[in-house]
């Protein structure tokens, strides 16, 4: 599933380095080791996680640089039952929810390959300072909400 995912997002990090700008390519194809305790499922301990580990790829690869831009596989693993059935169609964009949360980011930006279609989020309207205050389940629900709420 994610060969698509990894093959565009090293082509768009060429592109983007040979129009001079600062980029790098992070794989999260192995985000979620293979022994990863699963036996609760999708619960809240796993989208806190999911957002640190994520947070923290991104943190590592831009070396806390700003004018780094990351760019990453919305593909982040192996999940019981399979990433469609497990979380769904929308994995992408919860995963791009996910980084926001791991780098306490103040915004998120989605563009989806609709035409037309281009979500910006202020992550201060769902009160989320400089820690998360919500748990990171109901923060990237309210997120998915969102972003279709303002999509109609």
């Amino acid at each position: 599933m994610s060969i698509g995912e990894k093959l565009s997002c090293i082509f768009m990090t060429a592109l983007m380095k040979d129009h001079g700008l600062k980029a790098v390519y992070i794989d999260l194809s192995d985000l979620i080791p293979l022994s990863y305790d699963f036996t609760d499922g999708f619960n809240d301990e796993f989208y806190k996680y999911m957002a640190r580990e994520i947070g923290s790829r991104i943190n590592q690869a831009t070396e806390g640089e700003d004018d780094v831009i990351p760019v990453i596989t919305g593909y982040f693993g192996v999940v019981p039952g399979g990433l469609l059935n497990g979380v769904g169609r929308g994995y992408t964009d919860l995963c791009a929810a996910l980084a926001a949360v791991g780098v306490q980011a103040d915004e998120l930006q989605i563009w989806k390959e609709v035409d037309g279609i281009y979500y910006i989020l202020n992550i201060s309207m769902l009160k989320l300072q400089s820690k998360i205050h919500e748990d990171a389940t109901v923060l990237s629900l309210r997120l998915m909400i969102l972003m279709t709420y303002s999509c109609h």
